[in-house]
């Protein structure tokens, strides 16, 4: 008694499962050459289910091939035989599934051997097809791109109704078309988004022009594309001012603004007056610069410029604090400065100054923006590109 349908079907699947190496040991007898009845002799397996095995193998290579016209050239009869012979024994479902990847891979082919200037009576002849097959597969193909009706009828100086009947007769279904092409664009970014990333991990201190040109894009799209948090190993050539020239502030304005400051620490000093005078201090001067008193530079620039607040103070002929030790042993050097710096921006997300004393906190041995910015330079972009500018010879002396 024959099994009902249910159970028949569980036993198809089973066997599905199991027929992976089963499937390959078929197809290379038969690519080395063999016939079909000794295949099956020498296997042991019936007509139908050999069939099974074939169009198993042969839909798993289409899957994965990437020239559909290479593979049916090098299996020759063989692809005659999947199509003609065994197609009786396949499902009507897995028929049509097999039949759907195969016409799209081929159109995939094809129309990117039209669009490289090869005309269609040369790929029918090379493929031993009829002119207008290739010519209805190249339009399966422009379809399955995403290329519209109106495009399609421009290219070929077809009617509209004419396209679409072609398309249906192909099984093109025009909502899952656009559904694979943004899921092979978005998959694309991904991938080009990680290269970028790497790429950069491997350059540090690299220009924008130099990752534009390595992924083959424009700047702008170099940038949009590398992940937000790899821009801070990026030099983007953006033009920054020195610190003599940082501000509309000249030297001497920035002296005049530290005599004001001073007057109005103390307001009833003269130069007939015998009372000391309080000492302008730096905590004092940003009071009046952030209120408005005052019109000058921040404290930060000042160090920058004058090196140490006492000789901003000396320079201008106004008394300071004096200093609570007269000499001053630097912890760090410049380049062990930048050296933290680098470890910073290589090992975190981040690039900015606040969270960089977060980092150091972790570790007593590393120092402060505060330090960095007095000792190396007052502004931390600044201090960012002398950073990129170190890692970049790591790496660039060795290319």
């Amino acid at each position: 008694m024959a099994p009902n349908r249910p159970e028949r079907q569980r036993r198809i699947d089973e066997i599905l499962e199991l027929e992976g190496e089963p499937a390959l040991e078929v197809w290379v007898l038969l690519e080395a050459g063999y016939g079909v009845e000794f295949a099956t002799d020498e296997l042991g397996y019936s007509s139908d289910y050999f069939a099974r095995l074939v169009a198993t193998e042969f839909k798993k290579r289409l899957q994965n091939v990437s020239d559909y016209p290479t593979l049916a050239k090098t299996v020759g009869n063989l692809e005659e035989y999947c199509w003609k012979t065994t197609r009786k024994y396949l499902k009507q479902k897995l028929l049509k599934e097999i039949e759907s990847l195969r016409l799209k891979t081929l159109a995939e082919q094809l129309r990117s051997r039209f669009a490289d200037n090869s005309s269609l009576d040369e790929i029918a002849i090379e493929l031993k097809l009829e002119p207008q097959e290739v010519r209805n597969l190249v339009i399966l193909g422009f379809a399955e791109e995403g290329l519209t009706l109106s495009e399609i009828c421009i290219k070929f100086g077809l009617t509209g109704e004419r396209v679409r009947q072609i398309l249906k007769e192909y099984g093109h279904n025009k909502r899952e078309a656009r559904r694979r092409i943004a899921d092979k664009s978005e998959a694309e970014s991904i991938q080009l988004s990680e290269t970028a990333a790497s790429w950069v991990q491997q350059h540090p201190g690299c220009d924008v022009d130099e990752l534009a040109n390595y992924l083959e894009l424009s700047e702008s799209e170099a940038l949009d594309i590398c992940p937000r948090g790899m821009r801070r190993l990026i030099r983007v050539n953006k033009p920054f001012r020195s610190s003599d020239s940082y501000s509309t502030y000249s030297r001497e304005g920035i002296l005049e603004t530290l005599r004001q400051a001073f007057a109005i620490r103390n307001p009833m000093m003269s130069m007939y007056s015998t009372q000391e005078s309080v000492p302008l201090t730096s905590p004092f001067y940003n009071k009046l610069r952030l209120s408005g008193a005052i019109d000058g530079p921040s404290v930060p620039r000042i160090f920058g410029i004058f090196g140490t607040w006492r000789q901003a103070c000396d320079e201008a002929q106004v008394s300071s604090v004096a200093p609570v030790r007269n000499t001053y042993e630097l912890r760090w050097t410049d380049i062990e400065l930048i050296e933290q710096v680098a470890e910073f921006i290589l090992n975190t997300e981040s690039s900015v100054h606040p969270h960089f004393d977060e980092w150091c906190r972790l570790d007593d041995s590393r120092a402060s923006s505060s330090t960095v910015l007095n000792q190396i330079d007052s502004s931390w972009r600044k201090v960012l590109m002398l950073t990129l500018n170190h890692l970049r010879t790591r790496w660039a002396t060795d290319e």
